[in-house]
């Protein structure tokens, strides 16, 4: 049943327009996300009982039934109500996945609950006490990609679920129930395994064991917190795994589904451990003191984390001249998220409201920056060449010219709408990855040549990220805006107005020129495709912009003509 406190999208969104006209005043007015802000106080005025202590889960894993069991502990100092929550959509991912539709046999004792929507549970008049709510999940809903089909004995049948190579990654959105008012209660966690089973996680083991293994088949965790618990995914099963070490800060990769000959795994560890490096050169440090690779072989697609990745890859291999890998291309995309999105942040990602959506409009911040500090960050580490660079950028932009709705509506739209449905192939807005790697690379430039080279987006992106932690919470969106002038010396008001906010097509001729680049379109089989080239003659501040594009630099004294 849909209760009316549930509204609908934002109905100005419904039909898009150009909104590169507008003040920064009216636009912050134009994205207030008022259904987060009704949601919330509803949930806030029925959740009346006071809970303290730590909040208790155990997970018992039991792959031959294809369950996991799950008891929630807690104890309610004051009485009231409870309202009950497993998060409707996973941070990093923002869709609506209603993850509470897999919850089979809630039980709170002999109490009723009232479901209100698809993860939302009232429990009304719980005294004082302790309290326990049990319930259960497919376990076939977290197995791995590559194990969904069994592995075979020497018989030739297939092996129970319990034995063989057999693994889940779990994600704590998926799995674990909280209490609305109360994610700040400290929690731990314990899993029951079969015994042969090993545990891969970002997750602070509890006190008393190694890494948060008490002996086969048990372990134990512990979070600072609801949102620090379920942003720390788990790798369950049989795997491989190994480390490496950066200014003295651990690095673990666990990889699951690899066969013997999937690849060089030593060559595989170099890179990642390269890539890594990058960008802790880049902010000048960890915000972490560990970090975990969650590999799936094979697999596709990615999920950031607090100090910890989910990454499915399809071959070790890497990139070579002339080919950009996948592979590579995820690994720094999903580890520069350590750093943009899960610390820098804009303000309404985090805290979170796991009842439904987080709105934002900066997500072609969030998305497309970093698929653009992606590319960048392989070309600077010599994985790829700037030759291979630029025919990636030119497929980008070709890409985006020839998608129609970017004409119809704004890439900071698309980001705020991305929530009404699917956004893989949606025609209503355009792709914010594409777009803000696009928009990425124009803004690089023009900081460079505004500043003569002397500033460039790494500079707002370390700007920003001091001001979100000396702040403690997360940018207002227009601070991008604000920290480019600050380098610059003058207003990106305009850009932003009609490039980020508005339709207007991307000034890609011209911002290129200034890096020392030519750029022409052409129509083969009535399809627009950019083609980039090294511009004979460009000056020298644009060979200077150039040179520090590729290798993070500024005002290098002497470039290659």
């Amino acid at each position: 049943m849909r209760h009316s406190y549930l509204l609908p999208s934002i109905l100005l969104l419904a039909v898009s327009t150009s909104i590169g006209g507008q003040s920064p005043g009216q636009r912050q007015a134009r994205y207030l996300d008022q259904e987060r802000s009704r949601r919330v106080a509803h949930y806030r005025k029925i959740s009346t009982a006071k809970l303290s202590g730590t909040a208790q889960y155990r997970c018992r894993i039991v792959p031959e039934q294809n369950r996991i069991e799950i008891r929630y502990h807690v104890q309610i100092e004051e009485p009231g109500n409870l309202v009950l929550v497993i998060p409707a959509w996973n941070p990093g991912s923002y869709t609506i996945r209603n993850y509470g539709k897999q919850i089979m046999e809630l039980k709170l004792g002999s109490r009723a609950l009232e479901r209100v929507q698809p993860g939302v549970w009232i429990a009304r008049k719980i005294p004082s006490g302790p309290l326990e709510l049990s319930y259960s999940v497919p376990a076939k809903n977290f197995a791995e990609r590559s194990f969904r089909r069994r592995p075979r004995g020497a018989d030739g049948k297939p092996k129970p679920r319990s034995q063989g190579a057999y693994s889940y990654q779990i994600n704590g959105a998926k799995l674990l129930v909280h209490e609305f008012s109360h994610v700040h209660l400290p929690c731990e966690i314990e899993f029951e395994v079969p015994k042969s089973w090993d545990i891969a996680t970002g997750m602070c083991g509890a006190a008393g064991t190694l890494h948060g293994y008490i002996e086969p088949g048990r372990w134990h965790f512990v979070a600072r917190d609801y949102d620090i618990l379920i942003d720390c995914p788990l790798k369950l099963g049989l795997f491989e795994s190994f480390s490496f070490k950066l200014r003295g800060v651990p690095f673990e990769v666990a990889i699951a589904g690899a066969s013997p000959s999937w690849g060089d795994r030593q060559a595989f560890a170099r890179r990642l451990r390269r890539i890594s490096n990058y960008y802790v050169e880049l902010f000048g440090g960890l915000p972490f003191d560990r970090y975990v690779y969650l590999c799936t072989i094979p697999g596709g697609g990615g999920l950031e984390h607090l100090n910890s990745t989910t990454v499915g890859l399809i071959s070790s291999a890497g990139s070579r001249p002339g080919r950009m890998n996948p592979g590579d291309s995820l690994i720094a995309h999903e580890f520069f998220h350590a750093w943009n999105v899960k610390r820098l942040r804009p303000v309404a990602l985090g805290p979170f409201d796991y009842t439904g959506p987080n709105r934002s409009s900066a997500l072609w911040f969030c998305e497309g920056v970093t698929s653009y500090y992606a590319a960048l960050g392989l070309v600077r580490t010599q994985l790829i060449k700037p030759d291979d660079y630029w025919r990636h950028i030119a497929r980008r932009y070709s890409s985006l010219r020839n998608q129609a709705v970017r004409r119809r509506i704004s890439v900071a739209d698309s980001s705020w709408k991305v929530w009404d449905g699917r956004y893989w192939g949606a025609r209503d807005r355009i792709d914010y990855y594409l777009k803000g790697e696009c928009l990425g690379l124009l803004l690089d430039i023009e900081l460079r040549h505004a500043s003569s080279n002397r500033y460039s987006f790494d500079d707002v992106l370390r700007r920003l990220y001091a001001q979100v932690q000396r702040q403690q919470h997360g940018y207002a969106e227009e601070d991008i805006r604000r920290s480019f002038e600050h380098f610059a010396g003058r207003s990106f008001e305009g850009f932003f107005g009609r490039y980020v906010y508005g339709t207007d097509d991307l000034p890609v001729i011209e911002t290129l020129r200034r890096a020392g680049l030519d750029a022409t379109w052409s129509k083969p089989n009535g399809r627009s495709r950019l083609t980039i080239s090294l511009r004979p003659g460009a000056s020298s501040l644009a060979r200077r912009i150039r040179h520090g594009l590729m290798t993070g630099t500024t005002n290098a004294e002497q470039i290659p003509h």
